[in-house]
């Protein structure tokens, strides 16, 4: 059975799944990432070119669905902070949406879909290992990689993932010098699964956000002024916003009426990033609500019907 001399490649596919594994690091995590990413990869080429080709071609399948992952993720998570913004800033809801693990954990759900599919492939990937080298770690790490997304909403999918690196890498440096050579098989990627898997990921995903992402059920704005609020049974809990810095020494705002009902008037007064906020709960068939200046100007807010 004729066998290629793996010895560097080998050095090479554990230096850099070691690299890519400290990513979390601060500062040169990201270094760490895209160097050792480069020579992953490049490990896989120089595999293809002495034993299986299969590896590199999957690897970078899974490199083009990052690359989209990440902008799909990027994309969703500045839709979902500019849609949520104006509750956190004005505190409506709580704001661990847009904390540092709040910003993180909502990344983490747009990425779930293709995190579920690139653990299928990279599953593939460790597959064809074990078929040249008959080491049973690529096996054990393969079945981890793919729990470890599958859980990944859950939190506890991440370290799992992160002991399915470690595995693999022990797998990598079990590699002897000279390993069977497979060149000239066909990928055998169940599609069906990965497809199906991937769209259970978007639905779990899609539900999550819903329940986590903070929302309101109504908005009006009339040139710089608006009112936010959120439905609580029978009464709207929400604020009427200033949009524009207010200088006062009083506030801006002197006076708020619902429905011809004074609410609030001038004398405390509260700023939000250097924006008067009035804080209202007010009847959910409240209609109008009109907002007078200390210069006498009055804008008035038709509320609608609350559904």
């Amino acid at each position: 059975m004729e066998k290629a001399n793996v010895e560097g490649i080998k050095t090479l596919l554990v230096i850099g799944t070691l690299m890519v594994l400290l990513s979390f690091l601060p500062v040169v995590g990201l270094a760490f990432t895209v160097v050792g990413g480069l020579l992953y990869l490049y490990a896989l080429y120089r595999w293809g070119e002495e034993v299986d080709g299969r590896p590199f071609k999957l690897a970078i399948i899974n490199l083009i669905l990052g690359i989209v992952g990440v902008s799909v993720a990027i994309v969703g998570l500045i839709k979902i902070s500019s849609a949520t913004s104006e509750l956190y800033t004005l505190d409506i809801l709580q704001p661990t949406i847009f904390s540092v693990l709040g910003v993180l954990y909502i990344y983490l759900l747009l990425m779930y879909p293709f995190l579920v599919a690139m653990a299928l492939i990279h599953r593939e990937v460790l597959k064809c290992f074990y078929e040249a080298t008959k080491i049973d770690e690529f096996t054990f790490a393969g079945k981890l990689t793919l729990y470890g997304a599958l859980l990944a909403p859950a939190l506890i999918g991440l370290i799992i993932g992160l002991i399915a690196r470690i595995i693999e890498i022990i797998a990598y440096n079990k590699i002897p010098s000279g390993v069977e050579i497979l060149k000239g098989r066909e990928i055998e990627l169940d599609k069906r699964r990965v497809v199906a898997l991937s769209s259970v990921a978007l639905i779990i995903t899609l539900l999550v956000l819903n329940f986590t992402t903070p929302s309101y059920d109504v908005k009006v704005v009339q040139g710089d002024v608006k009112f936010i609020g959120k439905v609580e049974g029978e009464y709207i809990k929400g604020i009427v916003v200033y949009d524009f810095p207010c200088v006062r020494g009083d506030g801006c705002i002197k006076e708020v009426k619902v429905d011809g009902k004074l609410v609030y008037s001038g004398g405390s007064y509260e700023l939000v990033n250097g924006k008067q906020v009035v804080r209202l709960t007010v009847p959910r068939n409240s209609t109008m609500i009109e907002v007078m200046f200390w210069t006498g100007e009055v804008v008035v807010l038709h509320i609608g019907e609350v559904t």
